[in-house]
């Protein structure tokens, strides 16, 4: 799909150490959505799954 390079790019990045996601975990969720849907492919409902069922954020609704 047109994700697919988003999400090679966004993988190697975070395997390369140059982006972290675990802070996500520890910020409102509002901030947190707000810094996922800076990435390219991350839209509202892709940083919503990604909070909810990765980063602990339980008000996330997909």
């Amino acid at each position: 799909g047109y994700r697919a390079p988003h999400i090679v790019h966004i993988s190697n990045a975070v395997n390369d150490g140059q982006l972290f996601l675990e802070p996500l975990r520890f910020m409102s969720y509002e901030d947190a959505r707000a810094q996922l849907m800076e990435l390219p492919g991350v839209g509202p409902k892709v940083a919503d799954c990604a909070l909810l069922f990765s980063l602990d954020h339980l008000e996330a609704f997909p």
